[in-house]
């Protein structure tokens, strides 16, 4: 809750910055189709990552190794999955690639995933790494 208190006013921070540096031709506006649902996505976003990320370092006991598997996923693997023939159909369901379309204002044409799919995905993601976390931290350290 905490992390959300954050998130969210510096998502609308960051929204107004990018808007006042894009200048007036590429400006958008909060009542823009999309950028509102997009700027709240991004605090929710960031918020199931972090979920993902805390249930997975449970699982590892330990956060350099969540980070060392969870870094990949998110910014180099998934990414790379997504645009390969015959893997992509799997790819767009990884939480990377399926939670960063609630931040999109436009959808993005190449993956049949919508913002709303692509939370799903992520919430899917989230508690599935908590549950495991929780799961092994009650059988291990209990």
């Amino acid at each position: 809750m905490t992390a959300f208190a954050v998130t969210l006013p510096t998502a609308f921070l960051t929204f107004a910055v990018a808007q006042t540096a894009m200048g007036e031709r590429q400006n958008a506006a909060l009542g823009d189709p999309g950028a509102l649902r997009a700027t709240v996505g991004l605090a929710v976003y960031l918020n199931l990552v972090c979920l993902i990320s805390a249930g997975v370092a449970m699982m590892l006991r330990g956060t350099v190794p969540a980070l060392g598997i969870l870094v990949p996923l998110f910014f180099i693997v998934s990414d790379i999955l997504a645009n390969l023939p015959g893997v992509g159909t799997f790819a767009r369901y990884l939480p990377g690639v399926a939670g960063a379309q609630i931040l999109r204002a436009v959808p993005d044409g190449r993956f049949d995933v919508g913002p709303w799919d692509g939370l799903g995905v992520l919430l899917l993601w989230t508690a599935a790494a908590l549950c495991g976390g929780l799961v092994t931290l009650c059988r291990r350290d209990a």
